[in-house]
């Protein structure tokens, strides 16, 4: 992040001015990012082999914490946890995304291997698209002049939807409000414990990756 940014992490990282590679010291950066992507598709693989094969783990991750179907649609589940229970919910499901390589991984299960698998599987999609972006993208983006008024966007965090609100007053943020995928999907925990233990809890939590203080952005 501090070589791509110029700030660990990614402050002012956001801009409208793509860069080019014009330099050979821009070059090496390109090649630099590049090789560390390799790196830890390397460091992925491995560990996904290493893990895929440890009866002791999947005994622990199956048919523990699972969610329904049905129980993910009556509390709107966004994000690993949606998609494990077998919801195509996805903000990235558009040409943008697409286009780079970008591909919905799921589960129907809905337990915690199920979100287990799913996060893998995104990670690695998530290096294909950082490889795509860096050697294909030519995509242009531009800040026009915004207008006073009320604005509103969804896009996908590592963690699920986001939904994001604005308002712009007099040409300066008036009010900005974040809805976060924990918000949602904390409504959904109780009904993952039904058939389980108190010590499964720690586990069947932090599969659904979330966020107790904060925005998960």
């Amino acid at each position: 992040m501090l070589e791509l940014t110029g700030h660990r992490f990614g402050f002012g990282a956001i801009g409208f001015e793509n860069r080019t590679i014009e330099t050979a010291e821009e070059t090496a950066e390109m090649a630099s990012l590049l090789e560390w992507i390799g790196q830890m598709e390397g460091s992925v693989q491995s560990f996904e082999d290493w893990i895929i094969d440890i009866p002791s783990l999947w005994d622990r991750f199956d048919t523990t914490g699972e969610l329904s179907h049905n129980k993910a649609v009556k509390y709107d589940c966004v994000g690993v946890v949606a998609r494990a229970s077998g919801l195509a919910l996805d903000r990235r499901m558009n040409s943008f995304y697409l286009e780079h390589g970008f591909r919905m991984a799921s589960g129907v299960s809905g337990d915690v291997g199920a979100r287990f698998k799913v996060r893998l599987a995104e990670v690695k999609n998530a290096l294909e698209m950082m490889r795509a972006f860096l050697e294909e993208d030519n995509t242009q983006l531009s800040l026009e002049n915004i207008a006073d008024g009320e604005y509103s966007s969804f896009s996908e965090s590592a963690i699920g939807e986001l939904f994001m609100a604005i308002d712009i007053k007099d040409g300066l943020i008036e009010r900005f409000f974040v809805r976060d995928p924990s918000f949602i999907n904390w409504q959904a925990l109780h009904a993952m414990m039904l058939k389980d233990i108190i010590a499964d809890f720690p586990l069947i939590n932090k599969s659904c990756d979330l966020s107790y203080a904060g925005n998960d952005l």
